[in-house]
């Protein structure tokens, strides 16, 4: 692949403006769905879900995939007829989703549709490029169901910081390189990666700011609250502000479940990527039993009580087709980018 010098931290901006266009589109999906009477879905005519589905999460407890799982759950229970229960399980390292694959494969009935998992699409499109341990890993591993909520990513502090803006933190790690510490989820993952080109577009070397690598948003969480950093990048959650004092957002536009917040600025332009959130299943789960899972996905995104505890969050739900055309134009526009800003292993 090429690589060139040219302005690459502002190139990467460009790129990740073209994933804003499939953002915009509406999702397909078959509006007349089957339901019993009772409103539940029905059935399949192979008797499909026949016991409890399980929603995986595969960081630790109280990661935004953990507090999807538990609200999907509960408003599931008003149109399954089965149980949706949760479960957490984490993954070794930054393996995250791809580790999870192989336990789920050793799972009796993962193979027919009963064992999911909670995922990132972004992320999990860009850690076979700046994970080492991921560097032979497949995008097939992970098979997509759709998306069900998006969110941008947060930049905070805590909530006694002596820093009011984005720009403030910029300024004092300018001024005293290295003493700032931030967590920004694991090495290489696409909120580290955020971090990153925030900080070369806006002149800051590597080392102006520490970073911290956290297995997920609530082990950053927890580090915040103990004073053991400065500065956070987030996967924006429900209560975030209850928390700590968030300075800008993610992406191209005010997010409307933060409209006072300002929006990131990396080199006087946005930073136009954040978090779909959705569902994956293991590669040889029938397609017509994860169909039937999306038919669920979009009752329970229309449900005013999960849109009440997922408050804040977009709810457009998009299919298993969005999601791999979403992936392939990670492949082709930002992930070349990122290389050339060196923000990959380059093993692959």
């Amino acid at each position: 692949m090429t690589k060139t010098s040219r302005r690459p931290a502002l190139r990467l901006l460009a790129a990740a403006c073209a994933l804003t266009l499939p953002l915009l589109s509406a999702c397909g999906g078959d509006d007349n769905d089957t339901a019993a009477a009772d409103g539940k879905l029905a059935k399949l005519a192979d008797g499909f879900p026949s016991r409890p589905i399980t929603l995986w999460n595969t960081f630790e407890a109280g990661h935004t995939d953990d507090l999807l799982n538990k609200a999907f759950a509960e408003a599931a229970r008003k149109y399954s007829p089965v149980a949706i229960v949760t479960d957490t399980r984490p993954a070794p390292g930054p393996v995250s989703w791809y580790g999870h694959v192989e336990f789920l494969n050793g799972r009796p009935h993962a193979k027919d549709g009963y064992d999911l998992y909670a995922i990132s699409w972004a992320g999990a499109t860009v850690r076979p490029w700046t994970v080492q341990q991921l560097a032979k890993a497949e995008l097939t591993t992970l098979k997509p169901v759709g998306v069900v909520e998006q969110a941008p990513f947060v930049f905070a502090v805590a909530k006694d910081s002596p820093y009011a803006t984005l720009a403030d933190v910029e300024a004092a790690a300018k001024q005293d390189p290295g003493k700032l510490r931030a967590v920004a989820g694991e090495t290489g993952s696409l909120i580290h990666s955020t971090l990153a080109v925030w900080q070369a577009a806006n002149g800051l070397d590597k080392s102006a700011i520490r970073f911290i690598p956290t297995g997920g948003s609530g082990e950053a969480l927890t580090v915040m609250r103990g004073g053991g950093a400065d500065l956070a990048v987030l996967t924006y959650s429900a209560g975030i502000t209850d928390q700590l004092k968030v300075l800008a957002v993610s992406g191209e536009q005010p997010f409307a479940g933060l409209p006072d917040v300002p929006v990131a600025q990396a080199g006087g332009k946005p930073i136009p990527v954040g978090s779909e959130r959705g569902f994956g299943a293991v590669p040889d789960a029938p397609q017509e039993h994860l169909d039937w899972f999306y038919q669920l996905m979009r009752k329970v995104a229309a449900d005013p009580d999960f849109q009440q505890r997922q408050k804040g969050f977009d709810f457009n739900v998009r299919d298993a087709t969005w999601v791999e055309g979403y992936r392939q134009q990670i492949v082709r526009t930002v992930i070349p980018v990122l290389e050339a800003n060196g923000l990959t292993t380059g093993m692959r």
